[in-house]
């Protein structure tokens, strides 16, 4: 439940807006493609989309920074020990 942190970090966990944007760029770039020879290319380009996303987020702007995720596992200890 995103509630369980801090208020102001509920508008960026509370989306599936990251999921929604992975689903999209497969659905897009295996449709560019059509078919697949076998099941290896369709994982190969699953992958390698997967890797691009990856590398994006790690170099990208910080969704959260790291003491942003310690404040939300510490709300989350405190509410859990209720």
């Amino acid at each position: 439940n995103y509630r369980i942190a801090p208020q102001e970090h509920w508008r960026r966990i509370r989306t599936t807006n990251m999921l929604e944007r992975l689903n999209k760029e497969l659905k897009r770039r295996s449709r560019a493609i059509g078919a697949f020879s076998n099941d290896a290319s369709l994982l190969h380009l699953a992958g390698t989309i997967l890797m691009d996303i990856n590398e994006e987020w790690i170099t990208g702007q910080r969704y959260l920074s790291g003491s942003d995720v310690i404040v939300c596992q510490d709300t989350r200890a405190e509410f859990t020990a209720l």
